[in-house]
C-alpha cells in the first residue's frame, strides 16, 4: 500500500536505474548493496521487469507514471504518498556564463506563466498511448485560414518599429490555436473601417484585430467566444493638469 510496507515486507523487491533520482530515493530505504535493490541500466527494463514480475515495484516520477499506466494499458498501477521530491534544472560545465541568463529566462518563464502553460499541454494534454496532443480537439485537417488583419493595434498586431517584424497577441493566439486544431493561418492586410464589411461579405474567412463583441456588430459577422477582457481609459497629454 505504500512504500513503508514495501521495506517491511523483506520479499518484495525495487528496480532502479544506477545514478537516477529513483535510485538514491530507494537508497534512503534500503542499503545500495541490498539484495532487494535491483539495477537496471534502461529504464524501459524497469518497467518490462515489473510488468513480468521480476521486480515488484519501481520509482517513478508522476508525469512517467501517467505515461507508463497509459502506454502499457493500464498493467501498472501508483500506489502510496510520493516517497520523494525532486527539483529539475539543466546542467553546464563548471563556472559556465550561460547560468545566468538562462536563469533569467527561466524567471521570466516562472512569471509569466509561460512554465505553467508547458505543464498543462504535456503532463495533461498529452496523451502517451496515442502520441496525440490535445485529444478530442477539432481536426481540420491542415485547413488554410484566411484572416483579416490591420496591424496597426498595439499589442494586439503591430509592426515593430526597429526590425518592421509583424507581431503580437493575437499572431501568437491564433498560431496556437491552428496548433490544436490543425489549420494553417494565412494573413491578408485590411484597414479597420472595411474589415467588418469584408469579413461579413466572405472575402476573408475571419478578421483579428482586438474587435469588441457588440450586438450590432453580431447583426452582420459571428463571433467566437470572448478571448480577453480589458478596460477603456481616457488618453491625455502627459502635461494635463485640467
Amino acid at each position: 500500500a505504500n512504500v513503508d510496507d514495501f521495506v517491511a515486507n523483506e520479499d518484495l523487491k525495487v528496480g532502479v536505474q544506477q545514478g537516477t533520482s529513483g535510485f538514491w530515493a530507494m537508497s534512503s530505504y534500503l542499503p545500495e548493496n541490498s539484495p532487494r535493490m535491483v539495477v537496471y541500466t534502461e529504464f524501459g527494463a524497469l518497467i518490462q521487469a515489473l510488468i513480468i514480475g521480476d521486480v515488484d515495484a519501481v520509482p517513478v516520477d508522476a508525469a512517467s507514471a501517467r505515461g507508463f499506466i497509459s502506454t502499457t494499458g493500464g498493467a501498472v498501477k501508483v500506489v502510496g504518498d510520493p516517497i520523494s521530491e525532486e527539483e529539475m534544472g539543466l546542467i553546464f560545465p563548471k563556472g559556465s556564463d550561460l547560468v545566468a541568463p538562462m536563469n533569467a529566462a527561466i524567471a521570466s518563464m516562472k512569471q509569466d506563466g509561460f512554465l505553467d502553460f508547458l505543464m498543462t499541454k504535456w503532463f495533461f494534454n498529452y496523451e502517451p498511448s496515442t502520441g496525440e496532443l490535445y485529444a478530442g480537439m477539432p481536426d481540420l485537417g491542415g485547413q488554410e485560414i484566411v484572416i483579416a488583419v490591420e496591424n496597426l493595434y498595439l499589442p494586439f498586431q503591430f509592426e515593430e518599429a526597429t526590425t518592421g517584424e509583424i507581431m503580437g497577441y493575437e499572431y501568437d493566439m491564433v498560431a496556437e490555436i491552428c496548433k490544436r486544431i490543425n489549420c494553417t493561418p494565412t494573413y491578408e492586410y485590411i484597414s479597420w473601417d472595411a474589415m467588418i464589411s469584408s469579413v461579413s461579405e466572405g472575402q476573408f474567412d475571419m478578421g483579428m484585430t482586438g474587435i469588441t463583441i457588440l450586438d450590432e456588430r453580431r447583426q452582420q459577422v459571428d463571433f467566437s467566444d470572448p478571448y480577453i477582457n480589458l478596460q477603456q481609459f481616457l488618453l491625455a497629454r502627459s502635461d494635463e493638469d485640467r
